[in-house]
């Protein structure tokens, strides 16, 4: 498999774990390489950190 395959099917599965933790009533979002070990942070309707 090819580099820059890899690298799509690894954004896209980021995309997809956002996508459902956003339908369980959670806020998700990517880091967009602000943070280097960090991809998805969550923060759930109670406004805590999980």
């Amino acid at each position: 498999m090819s580099p820059n395959k890899k690298i799509l099917i690894g954004l896209a599965s980021e995309y997809f774990v956002i996508g459902i933790m956003n339908m369980k009533s959670c806020v998700a979002n990517l880091t967009l390489k602000n943070y280097p070990s960090v991809d998805i942070f969550e923060i759930n309707l109670k406004m805590t950190i999980l």
